[in-house]
């Protein structure tokens, strides 16, 4: 704005020396056309005094020498008048008003366009300015949004790598309790088959087995029908797959000599005679139980 107040102030002086310098020229053509007036003959009276004895006191008033009239020159043929050259005369008054209204007019817009090109430049600098300063805060922006996932990122990594330990940990303590749990089972299942075995073998021991597998024999014999033909004292070994609750899963007969009508009779001897008789004695239920069969 400096350089702008320093065109205007030089533009002001101008003007007021070119005013200046053109009263300065009004006032010399007024004194030009002064100079140029027409002078206005004078008559000169010139008194004169004689002395002598009687002489009159009045003054005599004598003519004055008049310059002679000029000879007539000779008739000439006339000759075409050329015209008067023109005066160079300078620039009047109004045309100097005019040309100082005219540049100061052009200082006018001179010093307009620098304004508007400096407020321009202004203008472009600021938005650059504005430009560059959101350029940067983009950029940081940018930094801060990538640090920010980087810190999210290792925050999951860190929070999965936590995660992942304590399923880990638990894992493996679930698997150890499963195994301590499974060697409890077994040592339980253990100690339970080795008490049904001394269970069953006292019951052995005390005959409850042949009692056991007498009372199956008895029952499947009072459901055999004698097929025709098959004669008394035959003996045939029965093997059963039953349930728990005694129910006939399967029925084999095996090494027996009274031929296939024999076998399929004893057969549905036993499939008859399902549910078969329990034990008293627990341990004695065998799921594959085998008994002999005789034919009386």
């Amino acid at each position: 704005m400096s350089n702008l107040q320093q065109r205007l102030d030089q533009s002001l002086a101008f003007i007021a020396s070119v005013i200046l310098h053109a009263l300065v020229v009004v006032a010399l053509l007024v004194n030009l056309n002064w100079r140029r007036a027409p002078a206005v003959p004078v008559q000169t009276t010139i008194q004169a005094s004689i002395v002598g004895v009687d002489a009159p006191s009045a003054p005599i008033e004598l003519p004055t020498e008049q310059p002679a009239p000029p000879e007539p020159e000779p008739e000439s043929e006339p000759e075409e008048e050329a015209e008067p050259e023109p005066v160079p005369q300078g620039p009047t008054p109004e045309e100097l008003a005019a040309e100082a209204q005219r540049q100061t007019e052009a200082e006018a817009q001179e010093a307009e366009a620098l304004r508007q090109a400096e407020a321009a430049q202004r203008e472009r600098e600021l938005r650059e300015q504005a430009q560059e300063t959101e350029r940067l805060a983009r950029e940081q922006r940018q930094r801060e949004e990538a640090q920010r996932l980087a810190q999210e990122q290792r925050e999951r990594e860190e929070a999965q790598r936590i995660a992942r330990e304590r399923q880990e940990r638990e894992e493996k303590a679930r698997q150890e309790r499963q195994a301590r749990a499974r060697q409890a089972a077994l040592e339980e299942e253990l100690r339970a088959a080795m008490a049904a075995e001394e269970a069953r073998q006292g019951a052995v021991d005390a005959g409850l087995l042949a009692q056991y597998q007498e009372v199956i024999r008895q029952k499947v014999e009072r459901n055999w029908i004698r097929p025709p033909g098959v004669a008394a004292g035959l003996r045939c070994e029965v093997s059963v797959r039953q349930l728990r609750n005694g129910e006939v899963v399967s029925v084999r007969v095996v090494d027996c000599a009274g031929g296939e009508v024999l076998i399929r009779s004893i057969e549905t001897a036993v499939r008859k005679a399902s549910p078969l008789p329990l034990p008293r004695e627990p341990s004695l239920f065998d799921p594959n139980i085998r008994f002999p069969f005789l034919t009386e």
